[in-house]
């Protein structure tokens, strides 16, 4: 995750994302420092704290749209897996080389 980098991007410090979030400025360092990761249903209001997607904080993840098939491709940076996605939401994993 990018967390503090994108922090630090929107000029905000630890305690100001605390306040707005409600929680403790040790939580918001312990998920930079990766002790414990944000609650998934929290990433969308750190997004918007911090004027990004959720797509940005997360850094790990490529989204190519496949267009032809109607389906998206979501691939790890570095990684040698890919798992489709198809229009009913549901995953399945293939080896990418």
């Amino acid at each position: 995750m990018r967390l503090k980098e994108m922090r630090k991007r929107a000029g905000l410090t630890a305690r100001d994302v605390a306040l707005a979030m409600g929680v403790s400025f040790q939580n918001v360092y312990n998920w930079e420092n990766g002790s414990y990761l944000p609650p998934t249903k929290r990433l969308p209001e750190i997004a918007r704290l911090y004027n990004c997607t959720v797509d940005e904080l997360l850094g790990s993840v490529q989204v190519c749209a496949q267009m032809a098939d109607g389906q998206k491709k979501i691939r790890p940076e570095g990684g040698r897996k890919e798992a489709s996605i198809n229009a009913n939401n549901k995953k399945r994993s293939s080896a990418n080389g």
